[in-house]
């Protein structure tokens, strides 16, 4: 058996960067050749002020501006199909994605499905879904960030609720992949600190697993190139982004919660979620992604809040196979640190303070699972077999049952 010995690396065509970024967004539009842009978007950013500050920016260049602003947190099929009629038979020549991951998510969709027809379902993977490709780029699309969390602006993927079927499922292209990130850290200072902290838990996660995850030049080598995964394991390239993420967040998430004016916060948190964004777009997640999955089905929170339940138990598990990069991460984050730096586990116990400082769950038990509900999640979990494919130690059923048991509990 070959191994691989390639990584590729992707990104936006284009990133844009930076306070008042927002206001370029007309020349961007007319850039990639739009005229009548489509603005999907949700209450919050509305209620925010932000979608009428954007829309005055298209309409200052001349362009005809559209709004479906019905997108729900972690969006259901439906909530998905529901936008895509709405934009079906209206001549929109680009889209332009504004709020958190979620809304990012509809709108990229959404503009590959009005490019190339079908249905949602058909472009999912089997068996759930048809196991369609897309045979080439949507409508032009921009990505525009208001929190500072889930990456989405620059990823290949959008991830979709099944509610009867206790899922959360995603559609990945490589031409799914925004044409422009445009990323104003001023859009984000509105953001309330619950928000904010599950949003900035939730990028930590993502760089967390991109930075121990299998290496890329661990896998088989793929009969062809185009037979080679979207998501490859960590890279030098991911590697590096990564970890400057990881120590953005240290640095900056605790007080962008405490102070929402606080740029320079609000600044590096951006500046953090895109980079883990690009990261884990190419590398892929692992175990606590695995379990965050089916827990997303069978609780109704917010993704930040299921992977923080379960990511400090992931990562005292894991450590053992990757320590020093686990020692890497407890030193990039030792604000929260009152131990030694050598001391087994301390990452995980440093992460695990920071999620209760946040305010948010730190056990299975605090986000309202039951203990008679932790084999069905093994079970769900086990079947995820790309992320535990990229995780760094091997995970057998009896592993995960002990890992719940611990999350459960709250024990590291």
């Amino acid at each position: 058996m070959l191994v691989d010995t390639i990584f590729t690396f992707s990104a936006p065509n284009l990133i844009k960067f930076g306070r008042g970024a927002i206001n370029e967004i007309g020349y961007e539009v007319k850039r990639l050749g739009g005229s009548k842009p489509l603005i999907v978007t949700d209450k919050g950013v509305k209620n925010a002020g932000i979608l009428d500050k954007v829309k005055g920016v298209l309409e200052d260049a001349g362009l005809e501006v559209n709004v479906w602003d019905q997108v729900e947190p972690e969006p259901s099929l439906e909530n998905y199909k529901q936008c895509y009629e709405f934009a079906q038979g209206r001549g929109f020549d680009i889209v332009i994605g504004i709020g958190g991951g979620s809304s990012i998510d509809v709108g990229k969709t959404v503009r590959m499905l009005l490019k190339h027809g079908g249905e949602i379902l058909d472009y999912m993977a089997k068996p759930i879904g048809g196991g369609r490709k897309f045979p080439g780029p949507g409508l032009p699309y921009i990505a525009v960030p208001t929190t500072a969390g889930t990456g989405s602006e620059s990823t290949p993927a959008a991830v979709i609720r099944l509610p009867e079927e206790k899922l959360r499922v995603g559609i990945r292209s490589t031409f799914m992949r925004p044409e422009v990130a445009l990323v104003d850290p001023m859009l984000t200072v509105t953001l309330p600190p619950g928000p904010t902290a599950s949003t900035g838990i939730d990028a930590l996660s993502h760089a967390i697993e991109v930075y121990t995850c299998r290496k890329y030049n661990c896998r088989e080598k793929p009969a062809t190139p185009e037979e080679r995964p979207i998501y490859i394991g960590s890279s030098p390239m991911t590697d590096a982004l990564s970890y400057y993420a990881i120590e953005l967040i240290g640095r900056y998430l605790m007080r962008a919660v405490n102070n929402g004016y606080d740029l320079e916060a609000r600044e590096g948190m951006s500046l953090a979620s895109l980079m883990q964004g690009i990261a884990v777009s190419n590398a892929g997640v692992a175990l606590a992604h695995a379990i965050a999955s089916p827990l997303g089905g069978i609780v109704e929170a917010p993704h930040g809040k299921t992977v923080s339940a379960v990511l400090p138990y992931v990562m005292a598990y894991n450590e053992p196979v990757v320590p020093e990069k686990f020692a890497c991460i407890a030193k990039l984050l030792e604000n929260y640190s009152e131990t030694q730096f050598s001391q087994r586990g301390k990452a995980a116990k440093i992460v695990l303070n920071l999620i209760k400082d946040l305010g948010l769950p730190s056990s299975l038990a605090e986000l309202g699972i039951k203990e008679d509900q932790l084999p069905y999640l093994a079970e769900a979990t086990i079947k995820s077999h790309e992320f535990l494919l990229n995780n760094p130690r091997r995970v057998t059923i009896n592993d995960l049952n002990d890992i719940l048991k611990k999350a459960y509990h709250g024990q590291i």
